[in-house]
């Protein structure tokens, strides 16, 4: 992904699995286990884990898509 220019190059592919992993398993604790009555939006969360990521790998931001 690099390579192809869709992730920046200022991370490492450790690093970058590293943010995923933490990324990800703070989302399911905090939704299952501290908050689960938050009223979570699974669509609308899954957009913001994967800005969040994108924003991390150095990708550039891409408008939100309007549902």
């Amino acid at each position: 992904m690099q390579e192809a220019g869709a992730i920046g190059a200022a991370q490492t592919p450790e690093a970058l699995a590293s943010a995923f992993f933490s990324l990800n398993l703070g989302y399911l604790v905090s939704r299952f286990a501290l908050g689960p009555v938050r009223g979570w939006t699974t669509d609308q969360d899954v957009d913001a884990i994967t800005a969040l990521f994108l924003a991390a790998c150095g990708a550039p931001a891409e408008p939100p898509v309007p549902e």
